[in-house]
């Protein structure tokens, strides 16, 4: 039979809370501590429906993440943008043999580790996430790296969203994910040191100090220790203040040469 003949209808549903896993220890007064771990649990179940028995290599469920940059600044996100891969976790749910007519349902969790960055639309980059289905043909196997430049349809459910990618029916969905952190002790950190002069070279300030390196997003909390020192006992500080910026970066490849773009807009 066919692949092509009996059309596979997939449908992802997602639950709507993503929740972070913790752990709870106790310190030596008995006192329960949490201690986030920080990794979001995405789940969800994937629903496949056939009207017949077809042959198929493997059913795989992605968690992909992937950046797009744009080369131009003053072009839309379109055709002149460089994209990589920030993440991908694979789940092989069914393996070889046949997929039996009728309904199937694929429950998968996902854990997103803490170094991925949030989900991001801006005029001159994008990082976004989805959870891809994919039914692989048994008779010719095409591996998934080649599915990275499909876009499946989301929202809805039918075989009218499954695409055809090479030897294999893929669906996605797109996911939101958002990485709210609050430092609690400096393991992970930038070291800050340097100096600012008055104009007349009087007198100078020199601040040192650490601030945690953390993805954060506006609302969440961000520890940041500073010590600052004049050059002249007679002068006094009065005023420190700190703003934050959003900095996005990337390599891309100008003539064979790596060189870094770095765009920072205030939050």
């Amino acid at each position: 039979m066919p692949f092509h003949s009996s059309v596979p209808e997939i449908r992802i549903e997602l639950d709507q809370s993503h929740d972070a896993a913790d752990n709870a220890n106790v310190n030596g007064n008995g006192v329960q501590q949490r201690r986030q771990q920080q990794q979001t649990m995405v789940r969800g179940r994937v629903h496949i429906r056939v009207a017949k028995t077809v042959p198929v290599h493997r059913v795989c469920i992605d968690f992909v993440g992937d950046e797009s940059v744009n080369l131009r600044a003053w072009a839309p996100l379109s055709s002149k943008t460089v994209s990589r891969e920030v993440l991908c976790r694979r789940l092989t749910v069914h393996r070889g043999g046949m997929l039996n007519g009728g309904h199937h349902i694929y429950p998968f969790t996902v854990r997103v580790p803490p170094w991925v960055p949030s989900t991001l639309t801006r005029d001159m980059c994008r990082i976004r996430y989805v959870v891809r289905v994919a039914i692989e043909r048994a008779s010719l196997v095409s591996l998934l790296p080649s599915l990275g430049s499909s876009s499946g349809g989301g929202g809805g459910s039918g075989a009218s969203d499954t695409k055809a990618v090479g030897s294999a029916w893929v669906r996605e969905e797109e996911v939101e994910c958002r990485r709210i952190r609050t430092s609690q002790r400096l393991a992970r950190r930038k070291r800050v040191d340097q100096s600012v002069g008055c104009p007349d070279g009087s007198c100078h300030v020199r601040i040192w100090g650490s601030i945690s390196r953390d993805v954060v997003k506006p609302g969440a909390h961000i520890r940041l220790d500073l010590s600052a020192r004049t050059s002249d006992p007679r002068y006094g500080l009065r005023l420190l203040a700190a703003s934050f910026a959003e900095c996005v970066s990337c390599h891309v490849q100008v003539k064979g040469e790596e060189r870094m773009v770095r765009k920072i807009s205030n939050l």
